[in-house]
């Protein structure tokens, strides 16, 4: 009976201790300006550290959120990037072809002029087949604009070939460099003469065209101008074939071997000229 009524005064005393070790603590915490003891600050160290521990896995998941939006967001930006710089790409190249395309036409406008009293048409080409790249190609005029077979076909660097086949609003013309071209009398400029020969093929892998038939014992120096001589009814005179590259005679040492440089690119030809028929080409 003694010890159950010790036990419970123990009890009670327990808590009264602990009630006030509670209240002790509250006021300890409402004295802000008041320094911590050596158990204060350790307890006080250690709530802090178990809360950065807590906090620890919370903090990186939230970084790690943050690195994937910043990821998303550099991505998608990247993305826009790549595409304004393929539109800048598309728009500059486009530019740059309006621009050959300009000076082209100019081009073609100033040969008009300087043809003086010949009578052209300008034509755009329309297609030119691979596999016969070399031997002709298609143009955009034909018998109802007054096209013909035979008529002379010019750029503004010079001769190109002739037309060889007409439609109502289309002609192919056959290239200057086609094996089967048949061939030209033309001329080189010396000095105060001229030199006369037969244009007589086309070299592809030297981009020659080849001269023969001259045995005038003259030298010819190279860059020396070649034009047609309008013997024959094809071409007129003067047009534009190209200049001499090299010099050489043939297996009998008797006659000359011109390779000339032609004055027109075939690797591209977008505008032509048609040189109208004005009659005899004889001059």
């Amino acid at each position: 009976m003694y010890r159950k009524k010790g036990t419970k005064q123990n009890k009670i005393i327990l808590l009264i201790i602990i009630g006030f070790l509670f209240l002790l603590v509250i006021g300890v915490n409402m004295l802000h300006n008041r320094d911590l003891n050596f158990a204060e600050r350790a307890f006080k160290d250690a709530e802090v550290f178990i809360a950065k521990v807590a906090y620890a896995p919370v903090g990186f998941v939230k970084e790690q959120i943050g690195n994937m939006k910043s990821k998303d967001t550099l991505l998608k930006e990247n993305k826009k990037l790549k595409k304004n710089t393929k539109k800048i790409d598309y728009n500059k190249a486009r530019i740059d072809e309006l621009e050959n395309e300009v000076k082209r036409l100019k081009e073609e406008l100033e040969l008009e002029n300087t043809l003086g009293e010949k009578d052209v048409l300008h034509a755009t080409t329309i297609n030119r087949h691979i596999d016969g790249f070399y031997q002709n190609l298609n143009i955009d005029k034909g018998k109802k604009n007054g096209v013909v077979t035979g008529m002379p076909i010019i750029n503004s660097a010079g001769l190109i070939g002739v037309v060889s086949k007409t439609g109502n609003y289309s002609s192919t013309v056959s290239l200057l460099t086609s094996d089967t071209f048949d061939q030209i009398s033309v001329r080189i400029k010396v000095e105060d003469q001229y030199i006369y020969g037969l244009l007589s093929g086309y070299k592809q892998n030297k981009n020659v065209f080849l001269l023969e038939g001259i045995a005038e014992n003259i030298d010819i120096p190279k860059e020396a101008v070649v034009t047609t001589t309008g013997m024959g009814s094809t071409f007129p005179a003067g047009l534009l074939v190209g200049k001499v590259k090299t010099v050489t005679t043939d297996n009998f040492d008797l006659a000359k071997i011109v390779e000339v440089t032609p004055a027109a690119n075939f690797h591209e030809i977008d505008y032509v000229s048609i040189v109208k028929r004005d009659g005899n080409y004889d001059r």
